[in-house]
C-alpha cells in the first residue's frame, strides 16, 4: 500500500464592483514515500498565482510535515485527519487557504 498527500489550493475572489465572488481550486496527489521529502506538492501547476511554493519537509509513519518557504510557515499533516489552513487574505476581497489529507492505496 502507498500513503498518499492529497493537497487542494482553494481560492475566492470578490469583484470590487459587482460584489460576486467566483471560486477556483487546484488538487495534487504525491506519494510519500522515502524519496518525498523536497518534492514540490503542486508540483506541474501551470498556475504560478499559487501562493507559495509547499515542499513535503518530512514524512513519519503518523504524518508529513509541510513547508511554505516563503512564508516559512509549516504545516502538520496526520494520517486520518483532514487539515485545512486558516484563510489568508492579502486585500480583504481575494482568498485563499490550502486543505491537506492523507489516505492509503493499493
Amino acid at each position: 500500500m502507498a500513503r498518499i498527500l492529497k493537497a487542494t489550493y482553494s481560492d475566492s475572489n470578490e469583484c470590487e464592483v459587482t460584489g460576486k465572488v467566483s471560486h477556483w481550486s487546484v488538487s495534487s496527489e504525491t506519494i510519500l514515500d522515502d524519496t518525498a521529502p523536497g518534492r514540490k506538492v503542486f508540483p506541474d501547476n501551470p498556475h504560478n498565482f499559487i501562493y507559495g511554493e509547499l515542499v513535503i519537509g518530512s514524512v513519519s509513519p503518523t504524518g508529513v510535515t509541510i513547508v511554505n518557504p516563503e512564508s516559512h510557515e509549516r504545516y502538520i499533516v496526520k494520517e486520518g485527519e483532514e487539515y485545512t489552513t486558516g484563510i489568508y487574505t492579502s486585500n480583504g476581497r481575494y482568498r485563499w487557504w490550502y486543505t491537506f489529507e492523507i489516505s492509503e492505496r493499493q
